[in-house]
């Protein structure tokens, strides 16, 4: 699978002596360069004709593009894609966010079989300013959560190529966060959940540069720099 998808982006790339030769370089283990995507920064300019071809193409593209114009005013490249100037929320618009998060996490469980044994009925949403701690960063719940998303993902198949965004780096080296490649490529498989966009607000939560961390099986945190 992805001969064709493969063939056709390093067509599509000789005009760009950098990455055609980032191509040239691949293997079969990954035919991608894993910086593929950072070639497009900014703003994806020129990335949209490698989405034109393929069914499913448009839907992916227009996911992707969602992460340059999070970060395209950034003052610098960072070596990944961080969201450098969110969009400022208010504290009752990042709650209901926060809630979202939850419900995406409950619909997931419920879809997979599994009993609720991470949180509680009834979860508090606090909005903290500032940076997340580092020893909250990946506490049991929330690296728990974490699996199970990616988890969730897995159990579904796909024979579009552009499943083999999932299986390398490229997507991922983004802004190392599985979420997001889950969400990017969600159209793939969507047809075989009876979740709608079980990832979506995983990726508004790193648009708005804010951070979700379950202090306890009753309270929710969620951390972001600046709220109104």
């Amino acid at each position: 699978m992805g001969a064709d998808l493969i063939s056709f982006w390093r067509e599509l790339s000789q005009d760009n002596k950098e990455l055609s030769e980032d191509f040239a370089s691949r293997d079969s283990n990954e035919p991608i360069p894993p910086y593929f995507f950072h070639y497009f920064r900014p703003d994806g300019n020129g990335l949209e004709p490698y989405f034109k071809k393929h069914p499913y193409g448009d839907e992916i593209f227009q996911r992707i593009q969602k992460i340059y114009d999070a970060t395209s005013k950034n003052k610098e490249n960072y070596m990944y894609f961080i969201v450098q100037y969110p969009e400022i929320m208010t504290k009752e618009e990042l709650i209901r966010l926060g809630s979202r998060y939850i419900q995406s996490i409950r619909d997931i469980l419920h879809d997979m079989g599994g009993p609720n044994t991470l949180f509680s009925d009834e979860v508090t949403v606090l909005v903290i300013p500032g940076e997340c701690p580092e020893d909250l960063r990946n506490n049991d719940i929330s690296g728990e959560i974490y699996t199970i998303l990616g988890d969730y993902f897995r159990n579904f198949t796909s024979d579009s190529e552009f499943m083999l965004l999932s299986y390398g780096d490229c997507l991922y080296y983004m802004a190392c966060n599985y979420d997001l490649v889950h969400y990017i490529l969600w159209p793939l498989v969507a047809k075989q959940s009876a979740v709608s966009e079980p990832y979506a607000a995983s990726f508004d939560l790193w648009k708005h540069d804010a951070k979700a961390v379950f202090i306890d099986s009753n309270t929710l945190h969620i951390y972001v720099k600046e709220y109104n």
